[in-house]
């Protein structure tokens, strides 16, 4: 460790193609080099690496675990050495899944500081293999404890976690405004075709039934309404994309299932609308970057959305499941582009503040309060 440099150790379960993963990748981007030494640390080796090598051509360093090391003791068993070995400063756990790993690692490694986090919902929390109610008390078992919507914080409140040692952090967006629109052709999508698009990896949390449903609505009056699923399976639900087209082709609901792209922002270019149909999200990454790129969005009122998005001035919220009200919001802005324009342009200027470098430094502040 360079003198002077705060090594900090970020715990995540895996690094997929997640808003998780998305939002780490940013951080480690834009965290000071001359102030800070990040690590990641991965429990779960997962399908594919590419993110592991984009974060060690940043320069920083991946410790994964071994295949064999599952379930809670065994991971422990590989984190505390490393602990041990790499003698952080601060052990950040990423997500509230790998909170209970940060906290009895990190407080038996003698780490200095240990930061736990919360990126959805606390009713939706993983057990990740521990007794339920231990997974409440390691919200409160960290130094401090980040969750990036103030919906989040109120509820870490209510599930005992003491207000002082919360810290709200929303997420960041880091998009390409110069992009130009998606040729959709390949997929079938005709050019002139209104684009509505959810993004979102194939996992139930999603709810991409919701807006398969509600596209079937709009699509008896706008046929040439064409919905489109941009998301990859989830190798722990793997029935879930079968699901979702059989369904697709039993109403008609006009949906193209894009798989994962790279290319979200020439996508948001193309689209008339963005989508969110989730029955959990702290703040999501698709809806700021929605905004960002001037893309009127309808969401379903979840998580810290109503925090992103203000009701019939930068887009619409609906309640949870109700698809006759998605349905309707989607179709009204489909045929009204000036109004959907408009809102568009409001959610550019309320998503400026929300640079990633910007929510890098806020860690940046967080990890320093510690040193």
């Amino acid at each position: 460790m360079s003198e002077g440099r705060i090594r900090v150790l970020v715990l995540i379960g895996q690094l997929e193609l997640g808003g998780s993963e998305r939002q780490l990748l940013l951080t480690m981007k834009h965290l000071d080099r001359a102030r800070f030494e990040p690590h990641v640390a991965v429990l779960n080796r997962g399908a594919s690496h590419a993110q592991h090598e984009v974060l060690r051509e940043m320069g920083v360093p991946v410790w994964t675990a071994p295949e064999g090391k599952r379930g809670p003791h065994r991971r422990l068993a590989w984190l505390y050495p490393l602990c041990r070995r790499l003698r952080p400063r601060v052990l950040h756990s990423w997500t509230a899944y790998t909170n209970p790993y940060a906290v009895i690692a990190g407080r038996a490694a003698r780490v200095p500081r240990v930061i736990g986090s919360l990126r959805g919902t606390a009713s939706a929390l993983p057990s990740a293999g521990w007794p339920g109610l231990l997974v409440g008390a390691f919200l409160r078992g960290a130094d401090r404890l980040v969750v990036n919507a103030d919906a989040l914080r109120e509820e870490a409140t209510g599930a005992g976690t003491p207000p002082g040692r919360i810290v709200v952090i929303p997420n960041g967006v880091e998009v390409d405004t110069e992009a130009q629109p998606a040729d959709l052709a390949p997929l079938g999508v005709p050019a002139g075709a209104p684009v509505v698009l959810q993004i979102g990896n194939l996992r139930t949390v999603k709810n991409h039934g919701l807006f398969i449903r509600a596209m079937a609505r709009v699509r008896r009056e706008m046929p040439e309404a064409v919905g489109m699923i941009v998301g990859g399976e989830s190798p722990s639900e793997p029935t879930v994309r079968a699901e979702l087209e059989a369904l697709d082709a039993e109403i008609n609901g006009g949906v193209v299932f894009a798989g994962f792209r790279r290319d979200v922002s020439a996508l948001l270019r193309r689209a008339n609308v963005l989508t969110l149909t989730s029955h959990s999200e702290g703040m999501p990454n698709v809806v700021l970057e929605a905004m960002a790129m001037g893309v009127p969005v309808v969401a379903v009122r979840v998580g810290g959305v109503a925090e992103l998005v203000v009701d019939g001035v930068s887009g619409e919220t609906v309640e949870p499941g109700a698809e006759a009200d998605l349905a309707a919001v989607i179709a009204a802005l489909l045929a009204d582009p000036t109004r959907a324009s408009k809102m568009g342009e409001v959610g550019r200027k309320r998503a400026a503040p929300h640079g990633a470098a910007q929510r890098a430094e806020q860690f940046a502040t967080l990890y320093e309060g510690f040193a």
